[in-house]
């Protein structure tokens, strides 16, 4: 998978900018580094989180291309009461509505019932039009929320959860 830091990151750089633009600060988006995000990647430190940089991630690709990926692990919050958590889903714009999310959820669903978790949470900006697309997949929005600060601009992020991952 280290072979794939640059391809990955490229691909997570440019989903954010189509994604977020007009919701996310245009100057963060700006400031994304292809190679700054290879070498996290590379170096195993996609989070500052322990959980994240050791979960797995499944890549969707179109011959050399990366389409999306997904990372996903136990929960990173005690006071969310779901066990297992979405820690990240990316797809590029192109690949959307053709299936490639839905089966990057199912292999993080599979993923974490195959190590005991029962239910799984994501956050997700509020303003994300894709919170919808979770909620058309199974999840339901839960009484959680969050900010974040992205060039001194203010977020709230929503939870939403997945009761069953049977």
């Amino acid at each position: 998978m280290l072979e794939d830091a640059e391809n990955i990151a490229r691909m997570h750089v440019e989903s954010w900018r189509e994604a977020y633009a007009g919701i996310v600060p245009q100057s963060h988006l700006d400031a994304m580094n292809v190679e700054e995000r290879a070498q996290q990647r590379r170096d195993g430190n996609l989070s500052s989180a322990e959980k994240v940089s050791k979960a797995p991630t499944f890549l969707a690709v179109d011959g050399a291309d990366v389409a999306g990926f997904a990372i996903c692990g136990p929960s990173r919050n005690d006071e969310i009461p779901f066990k297992g958590e979405l820690y990240a889903i990316y797809l590029l714009r192109k690949y959307q509505g053709a299936g490639v999310g839905k089966e990057l959820l199912r292999l993080c669903r599979e993923n974490l019932r195959q190590r005991g978790f029962l239910t799984m949470y994501a956050w997700v900006l509020r303003k994300n039009p894709t919170l919808e697309w979770y909620l058309k997949n199974g999840a339901v929005l839960l009484p959680y929320t969050k900010t974040l600060v992205f060039s001194g601009v203010e977020l709230e992020e929503v939870a939403v959860g997945w009761n069953d991952l049977v």
